[in-house]
């Protein structure tokens, strides 16, 4: 579930970059549907083979390797989109909201969130090709770094500022 979300920042992006390079993709969001639709199927099919030939016990390491594949492909588009709005953004962010640093906090995003996927995706890989074996703390910390941080860290990167006076209702 997280994975989707991250991918729906990676099409925001990519819906951002195509406008300001004035390139029309009038499907690219049926392409986004479809391609996370058919990531949850591939998983369906993975589970649904391995029960039907009895070898349901590999299903873990089955799974653990398309989730490290899915996260470095997200990753990967999340540096690529990532690096193209800023690219393109940067000037106008800098003109038209001077006060607000949107490029340093739309880089940092860019660096955070995928460094992330890719550390939960080597792990992936790591226990889905044998080389190691899941420890709960460990997987609880990647949990929490490439899940809840990226998470909290876009909301508070992309919320915009809010400033609360601290006058009394009745004060000045």
């Amino acid at each position: 579930i997280f994975l989707s979300a991250f991918s729906v920042v990676v099409l925001f992006w990519a819906q951002l970059h195509y406008t300001t390079t004035i390139v029309p993709l009038p499907l690219l969001d049926c392409l986004f549907v479809c391609a996370n639709a058919a990531c949850y199927l591939l998983v369906a099919a993975v589970a649904a083979c391995t029960f039907a030939l009895r070898a349901y016990s590999r299903f873990r390491k089955y799974a653990n390797c398309i989730v490290a594949f899915l996260n470095a492909t997200v990753a990967i588009a999340f540096i690529y989109y990532g690096y193209m709005v800023v690219s393109e953004l940067s000037d106008t962010a800098r003109k038209k909201l001077p006060g607000q640093r949107l490029t340093p906090r739309v880089v940092s995003l860019t660096v955070v969130v995928p460094l992330a996927l890719l550390a939960r995706s080597a792990c992936f890989f790591a226990w889905g090709f044998s080389l190691g074996r899941p420890t709960w703390a460990l997987d609880f910390a990647l949990d929490l770094s490439a899940e809840w941080l990226p998470s909290v860290l876009a909301l508070a990167i992309l919320s915009p500022s809010q400033r609360y006076s601290m006058r009394s209702p009745g004060g000045p």
